[in-house]
C-alpha cells in the first residue's frame, strides 16, 4: 500500500489576494504568469477531502 503524501492547506492573507487578483485581471504580464494567479485564487474555493476514505 503506498502512502498518500498531502501539502499543507495553503493560506493567503488579504494582501496576497489583492496582489494575486491584480496580476490575474493584467493584459501585459506573461499568460502564464496570469493563468497561476487565477489558479491560486481558486484555491480556497476547492473542497478538502480530509478524513475521506482512501479504500
Amino acid at each position: 500500500m503506498s502512502m498518500m503524501l498531502t501539502a499543507p492547506p495553503l493560506r493567503i492573507d488579504d494582501g496576497e489576494r489583492q496582489a494575486l487578483e491584480r496580476i490575474a485581471r493584467s493584459s501585459s504580464l506573461p499568460h502564464r504568469t496570469v493563468v497561476q494567479a487565477k489558479a491560486l485564487l481558486l484555491v480556497p474555493q476547492l473542497p478538502t477531502f480530509e478524513g475521506a476514505s482512501t479504500t
